[in-house]
């Protein structure tokens, strides 16, 4: 009974949290932006979703790593047997659904966020995703992937302005590349999402480079986050049960004193906030 009701406590926020970040946002296929379709059309061929939306190869879907699901979307840029040019996508190519294709609803202010791996820390490379209709772009936002830490999935999120003429009731593509690649690392992307934001400062006072994980969890949570980032930890009704001051980049906190139930973790730096939800088994 306690295992089924944590279930239903994480689907319950599950759907809360898809709800409002779709708000302006229709038909966005998650699972084809988390890299999981293996059966797509495209010319005249089926194959994955990484496979139906290739320009230029190099990107594959692979088991290796994943945020979520099977799957996530792998590019090698190791020193051995690494790739020499930039892998490209265009959403466009799956042509029988158009699963990469969405309707944004309203112009304003969005954001676009990613979870990311890599195998070594990089010093270099920018991943960039557009915005395109009608043989404009909408828009394009870039990740900086510099310093991002190795060995575990971090998410970041950038902000993403859209123009009028984006919401003229035809669906929009993307294209996804790298501006300039990584150096001596096998990176994966996973879980892309488009969410529209009531202004942008919301999004510009996130803070970025912030993972906390498992979840859920049962006595000790990791926390990853730019140092000297202040953490707290309220309970549901909004009491700190858990605070750290002068944080470094890595931590694992113990909450085994804590009792089964929903948490919000709240980390901050300079001003810019991140926050997300952790459900105590």
């Amino acid at each position: 009974m306690k295992k089924q009701l944590l279930q239903l406590i994480v689907l319950a926020i599950s759907a809360v949290s898809l709800s409002g970040l779709h708000a302006q946002v229709a038909s966005f296929d998650s699972a084809a932006w988390g890299f999981e379709k293996t059966a797509v059309s495209y010319g005249g061929a089926t194959g994955n979703i990484v496979e139906a939306w290739t320009q230029v190869n190099g990107f594959t879907q692979s088991p290796a790593q994943k945020h979520s699901g099977s799957f996530s979307m792998e590019a090698d840029f190791s020193a051995v047997g690494g790739l020499s040019t930039a892998p490209k996508l265009q959403t466009f190519r799956s042509n029988t659904n158009k699963e990469g294709n969405f309707d944004i609803l309203s112009p304003g202010n969005y954001q676009v966020s990613a979870w990311f791996y890599v195998t070594n820390v990089t010093t270099t490379g920018v991943f960039k995703l557009t915005v395109q209709k009608n043989g404009e772009t909408a828009n394009a936002v870039t990740f900086d992937l510099t310093t991002l830490p190795a060995g575990t999935w971090t998410q970041v999120s950038v902000p993403l302005t859209i123009p009028s003429f984006v919401t003229d009731g035809t669906a929009v593509w993307s294209s996804i590349n790298f501006p300039s690649t990584p150096t001596n690392t096998v990176f994966y992307v996973d879980d892309i999402n488009v969410s529209y934001v009531s202004s942008l400062a919301t999004t510009q006072n996130t803070l970025e480079r912030v993972a906390i994980y498992p979840n859920p969890v049962s006595d000790f949570v990791t926390i990853n986050a730019p140092d000297g980032s202040a953490v707290q930890i309220y309970n549901a009704l909004g009491a700190v049960v858990k605070s750290i001051s002068e944080f470094n980049a890595s931590k694992t906190v113990s909450i085994s004193d804590l009792s089964a139930g929903l948490y919000l973790v709240k980390v901050s730096n300079n001003g810019k906030v991140y926050q997300d939800k952790i459900v105590k088994k």
